[in-house]
């Protein structure tokens, strides 16, 4: 059977290239667009709103940590640095508490065991770092709004007296807790009841230490240390609580034994 095929005109034959296969991928691109349209204008709708979520959750997160601080007072305050060649000592410490009814000074206790109301102690007898107010005294600030704490420190001295001179302990020697009795000032000599020693912690906060008669003597009290022989005296030895503490100062630490005021006794705990 032979086609016949008119001049100019050409079979119609199913395929991509139809008509109707255009009209086709028109409207799928046309409904592509659309989405596309779509899309772009919900996005930032979307992303502001995601934004605003998490930005409204730090708010709350921030306001409810500033309320927090300040709805607490702290009970605690970090022990400054001691300037250069100097160190506090603990026995002059003062605390004064202000607010609009006045001045308050607070009264040192040694430890918490200790505390009264209006006390405050440091968080560690040879080693300390902060100074804390007691609990009773801590709960009377939670109930008054505003006020201040004043801390200051005097200089040194050993009740009231100030040495004639000053020699430190061989840094090496420091952990045996026996300390050969350093040589006085020139023109000086050693009297056994005008020795003093003194412990520096790693921060330069100076502890007088006390002395007492023996080593039996020693689990009574705070701090103390006792001569080798009390009657020709050539090494300071340390009581085991003392001896303790000095080693936890390890080698940034420092012992000096002071000339020329009466030797302090130790605190009977």
């Amino acid at each position: 059977m032979t086609m016949l095929v008119r001049c100019g005109l050409k079979p119609q034959v199913s395929g991509a290239g139809s008509p109707r296969n255009r009209i086709r991928r028109q409207k799928r691109s046309r409904r592509r667009g659309a989405a596309l349209v779509e899309f772009a204008v919900i996005a930032p709708l979307f992303f502001l709103l995601v934004v605003g979520v998490i930005e409204f959750g730090r708010a709350m997160m921030v306001k409810q940590i500033i309320t927090n601080a300040g709805s607490t007072i702290a009970c605690e305050w970090d022990l400054p640095a001691a300037p250069m060649g100097q160190s506090f000592s603990r026995d002059l410490v003062k605390v004064d508490r202000s607010t609009s009814a006045g001045t308050t000074p607070l009264s040192q206790v040694a430890t918490e065991a200790e505390c009264a109301a209006g006390g405050w102690h440091l968080d560690n007898l040879l080693n300390p770092t902060k100074i804390v107010a007691c609990p009773n005294t801590c709960m009377e600030m939670q109930n008054q709004s505003g006020g201040k704490i004043d801390v200051s420190f005097g200089c040194e001295a050993v009740g009231g007296c100030v040495p004639t001179g000053a020699a430190t302990v061989d840094a090496s020697t420091l952990a045996s807790c026996s300390w050969a009795i350093p040589k006085p000032p020139s023109g000086q000599f050693i009297e056994p009841n005008s020795v003093n020693v003194r412990y520096s912690s790693p921060s330069g906060f100076a502890t007088n230490l006390g002395k007492v008669a023996s080593a039996a003597d020693c689990a009574t009290v705070q701090n103390g240390w006792y001569y080798d022989d009390e009657a020709k005296p050539t090494k300071i030895l340390a009581c085991p609580q003392t001896c303790t503490g000095v080693q936890a100062g390890a080698a940034a630490a420092k012992i000096e034994v002071l000339f020329g005021c009466e030797t302090r006794p130790a605190v009977i705990e």
